[in-house]
Order: structure tokens, then C-alpha cells, then sequence
């Protein structure tokens, strides 16, 4: 027999009594103190900023158990008039909370309906119906020539081909949704933001409608063998978009960057690929020369007129030279050349 398997004396029992006392008492007052305090329910409400409402015995349907919603904790500054509380479903995966449930199983049910009823995280805010959103997989347009390098910074960017709606940070204004920037929608955007008109020409179809709609528009017209004056700002239009005035079509714009003499630099879009055109008065008549293919080719008869807004006051008219200069137009062709405009 080992010395374990004796009996205990008396005064050992004794000690080992009074302690399992002690634990049992221990037990119950911990076990006093769990049951007051808060429901782990409770705890989650604050943190979550829910609150449980207990389903009145009442309103459980025959053979069902309580069931516990969460809904939203009111903000008492807010005033929603006409409106009745929404109470929301518990979700079915999350399973239903009862009274025979512990805290912790009544806490991870209550924790699944307030994580089922949050939008996931990265979710995008509700779009407002107001606001264009950006387009999708559409590359933006290339700045061709930017608003700082021409009419004295005060330009607007000039674009390359696209259906994309912002130019750098400039948006469209007008054109066509399959490429907004032509050449009517530049001067559109320009004269935008000069202040001398807001949106687009009201009756143009197609560039050469601006010369014939001058009137409508506010502004005044000159023909393209009358032309003595010339202001930065005005408005060149052609009658055809090609080298011919029998090509017809839309017509084509541009617009004047500066004079140099009789020289007039003008800026356009949808047409030269650096933005940029020359053109030239000789004998009162409005010239353009471009360089195609290596060739020196003119629109002299394509020329339609300029059209002007009184609303232009910063920029006073150049007064031209009447006749031929022969020096000046050997410096035009020049300037044609090395720009390749």
C-alpha cells in the first residue's frame, strides 16, 4: 500500500473542507457579477450605434421563437417628416436570436445582421443624377497646343480627335459625342471663356452656318475680299473644309492668335496637327497657304470671311496695308514652310 492510499486524518479533511468552502463561495460571487453585467447585446449596440428592439411574445407567430432586429439608432437632430421607421428583416444566413441563446451566440448573430445591412468597404457613394459621370475605356484627347501658349496665355487648349468629355481640365463645349473636338467647338470653348458667349452657337450645324448666322449670334461679318481690319480673337470661317469651294461640307473655323503686318496667325482644331494656321491679306482679299504632302497649295477661294463680337474690347483691330506686298508674301511662304502649317 503506497502512502497516498491511506486515509486522511481527521484535521487534514478538515483543511480541505474549508477550502473547497472558500472556492464555492469565490465561485458564486463571480458567478453574481457575470450575470450583472451589461448584455455583450448592449455592448455592441454602442459600439456599432445600433440598438435591439425584443419582438413582443405577442406578435410570434404559432411554433416560432422571439426573434431580435436591429435598427438604426435615430439621430435626434435629424427630422425626416412623413416618414415611418423601417425596421429591418433579419438576415437568414445570420439565423434567428432567442432567449435560450447565450450572450456570445445572441452577440455573433446580432454582429452578422449589423455587417450584413453595411455596404462593403471600396463601395462607391450613391451617384447623384446630376453629374455626367466620367466616361469609361475612352482615352482622353491629346493637348495638342496648350491655353498658355497662345493669345497672350489666355488661350484654351486645343485637342486632338476623342470622345472623351475633359480635355486636360478643360471640358468640351459643344461638338459631337463621336469627337467633340472640332473645329467649332474650339472657338465655342474659347469665346466660353473669354465671357463673349456662353455655350455653343445657337442654329450652327457646321462651321461655315457661324459666318450666315452672324447676326443671330451678335456679331458682325466680314467678306473675305473686304477685309481692312483684323482683331486677335475673331473668327476666320470657310466655306468648305477642303482646298476647293466646290468641296462643300461643314465649312471650317479657326480663330486669331495675332497680327504681324498683314500676316494673321490664327489657331484651329481638327485640322493641322500642330493647331496652328497662317494666313495673309493681299489687296483687302483674306489668303491661306498650307503645305500638303510637300506641296505649297492655297484656300484662297475656300475663304468665306471673319466674323467679330463687339463683346471683344480688349483687342482693337489691326488696320491692313492695301495691294501686294511682295517682301511680306515671300516671308508669309517662309513662315508656311517652317511651320508646315
Amino acid at each position: 500500500m503506497r502512502n497516498d492510499d491511506l486515509p486522511a486524518p481527521a484535521g487534514r479533511r478538515n483543511k480541505v473542507l474549508l477550502v473547497a468552502l472558500a472556492v464555492v463561495a469565490a465561485l458564486a460571487m463571480f458567478v453574481g457579477g457575470y450575470l450583472a453585467r451589461p448584455a455583450i447585446s448592449d455592448v455592441v449596440a454602442m459600439v456599432t450605434g445600433t440598438s435591439t428592439t425584443e419582438t413582443d411574445p405577442a406578435e410570434v407567430p404559432p411554433g416560432g421563437e422571439p426573434t431580435e432586429t436591429v435598427t438604426p439608432v435615430a439621430d435626434p437632430s435629424a427630422s425626416i417628416p412623413n416618414e415611418e421607421p423601417t425596421v429591418s428583416t433579419p438576415n437568414e444566413e445570420c439565423g434567428a436570436m432567442s432567449e435560450a441563446q447565450t450572450d456570445r451566440e445572441r452577440a455573433d448573430a446580432l454582429l452578422c445582421e449589423v455587417n450584413a445591412s453595411q455596404e462593403p468597404l471600396g463601395s462607391p457613394p450613391p451617384s447623384d443624377p446630376n453629374v455626367t459621370p466620367p466616361p469609361k475605356n475612352i482615352d482622353p484627347p491629346e493637348v495638342i497646343l496648350a491655353g498658355e501658349e497662345w493669345f497672350g496665355t489666355y488661350g484654351v487648349n486645343v485637342c486632338s480627335s476623342s470622345a472623351h468629355e475633359y480635355c486636360g481640365d478643360e471640358l468640351h463645349v459643344g461638338g459631337v459625342d463621336y469627337n467633340w473636338y472640332q473645329c467649332v467647338e474650339l472657338v465655342q470653348r474659347h469665346y466660353q471663356a473669354m465671357g463673349w458667349h456662353e455655350g455653343i452657337f445657337a442654329g450652327v450645324g457646321g462651321a461655315v452656318d457661324i459666318y450666315d448666322k452672324a447676326e443671330s449670334l451678335e456679331m458682325e461679318r466680314i467678306a473675305y475680299n473686304e477685309v481692312r481690319q483684323i482683331a486677335s480673337g475673331d473668327m476666320i470661317v470657310h466655306n468648305s473644309a477642303g482646298y476647293d469651294s466646290a468641296d462643300g461640307g461643314a465649312g471650317h473655323v479657326s480663330v486669331v492668335n495675332f497680327v504681324d503686318g498683314n500676316i494673321v496667325h490664327a489657331v484651329e482644331q481638327n485640322a493641322n496637327k500642330n493647331g496652328r494656321a497662317v494666313y495673309i491679306v493681299v489687296d483687302n482679299t483674306l489668303v491661306r497657304v498650307d503645305k500638303r504632302d510637300g506641296e505649297i497649295v492655297t484656300r484662297v477661294n475656300t475663304v468665306k470671311g471673319v466674323v467679330h463680337t463687339p463683346k471683344n474690347t480688349a483687342n482693337k483691330p489691326y488696320d491692313l496695308k492695301d495691294g501686294f506686298d511682295e517682301e511680306e508674301f515671300a516671308r508669309y511662304l517662309a513662315l508656311v514652310e517652317k511651320e508646315g502649317v
